[in-house]
């Protein structure tokens, strides 16, 4: 593939097989290492070059459908499974610009297509392309980028780039999800991943861009199925550090979905009460956890998963904490003390050592290292926030005992 670059034919064969070889890791590893293991691909580790060298194919023959799917397959996996291959495919700017033009001129073969679909006359000329083809190019190439951007220094670089952001927000705004649901649920990820590293270190704009991100997000919220959805609303866990996204999810009323997710899955809990985590920081929004309910589900979602992911716990005190800051009394921010009694009960016991030690061993069973596992996150995670959100509701509870 490197020394003839220019016969489409070769290639095109190539990377056929490698787009089977590399879904398996042990290929993957050594076509990303640096040492043969004594008579590999070359005497010199060539194959450590695949990653560089096919990013450079795929600019070179962009206008190949056929390759330029079965290459971005190729990088995918490679980036999926390793760090050297993603800081190999993408070690500056150039690099990533070259395939972010590859994917605008995907795009834009969409919109042509699309276009030409849409106005339906029959002097339009048929489309240069085939739209399943094109389309088959646009998921590969944002699987690429999603999983190239796992690489914190990919990553960064990728958040740093308006027009990264730009397409990827304009597949999650403008393609259906009944067609092109693999498009939008990639390029979800590929945003997720991204919004781990959008500071105002890479761009003094990056506020602006961040409430753009949120904006498109939020559109896909409200069509997207219940898979998607809890999707399209992990992403926010990133971006509601940023006050104006915090706003615009009130504003949009993404709260009522945040508290709508708290009956849902164990994963949509978590991703939902780590946003409501920042959301409560705000003073202004901590009504949001007394509508529809939020308050009692997230202590229901404590009682009933905390035993088992002491992260999740963590992450559900950690709300309740920003809920409580400058609480008066347990009747007030709770709404009734009979409430806040379920959780001191929860937390009296989730913070009980013998009690915590038990249910560790119960859920572990006969694996003493899932035990120990337990035992370390629940020390290291829990019981600081647990114990200190214990004591701050016991000296606000009242001193009356109900009848």
């Amino acid at each position: 593939m490197q020394q003839y670059p220019a016969d489409y034919e070769l290639q095109l064969n190539a990377s056929r097989l490698l787009s089977k070889l590399s879904q398996h890791a042990d290929v993957c590893a050594a076509l990303c290492s640096n040492d043969d293991g004594g008579g590999g691909v070359g005497s010199s580790g060539q194959s450590a070059l695949l990653p560089s060298a096919a990013r450079e194919l795929l600019a070179r023959h962009r206008s190949r459908e056929d390759l330029v799917l079965r290459l971005a397959f190729v990088l995918g996996n490679l980036a999926g499974r390793a760090e050297e291959a993603r800081t190999a495919m993408f070690p500056d700017k150039p690099a990533l610009d070259s395939v972010l033009a590859v994917l605008k001129f995907y795009q834009q073969e969409s919109e042509a297509a699309a276009a030409a679909a849409a106005s339906g006359e029959a002097s339009q000329p048929a489309p240069r392309r085939d739209p399943g083809k094109v389309r088959d190019c646009l998921v590969k190439l944002v699987r690429l980028l999603a999983n190239a951007a796992i690489s914190a220094e990919v990553g960064r670089m990728c958040a740093g780039s308006r027009t990264c952001l730009r397409l990827l927000v304009t597949f999650v705004e403008s393609k259906s999800i009944a067609d092109n649901r693999e498009l939008v649920s990639n390029s979800v990820a590929a945003i997720n991943n991204l919004t781990y590293y959008m500071s105002t270190e890479l761009a003094s704009d990056m506020p602006e861009r961040m409430l753009r991100v949120a904006q498109a997000l939020s559109l896909l919220i409200q069509r997207a199925d219940t898979d998607l959805l809890v999707e399209a609303i992990r992403p926010f866990g990133n971006l509601s550090r940023e006050k104006a996204v915090r706003d615009w999810i009130v504003t949009s009323r993404i709260d009522e979905v945040l508290i709508t997710l708290l009956d849902s899955s164990h994963e949509a809990v978590y991703s939902a009460a780590g946003i409501l985590l920042n959301l409560v920081a705000d003073p202004d929004k901590r009504q949001v956890l007394k509508k529809d309910g939020g308050v009692e589900k997230l202590i229901s979602a404590l009682t009933d998963l905390g035993q088992s992911d002491w992260q999740l716990a963590c992450v559900i005190c950690q709300a309740l904490w920003n809920f409580t800051e400058g609480m008066t009394s347990c009747a007030d921010s709770f709404g009734s003390e009979q409430t806040a009694q379920e959780l001191i009960s929860c937390l009296e016991l989730f913070t009980d050592e013998e009690a915590v030690e038990e249910s560790n061993r119960l859920a572990a069973g006969s694996d003493e290292d899932t035990f120990q596992h337990l035992q370390d996150v629940w020390e290291s995670d829990f019981a600081y926030i647990g114990t200190h959100l214990l004591k701050r509701l016991r000296r606000h509870q009242s001193q009356f005992e109900p009848l």
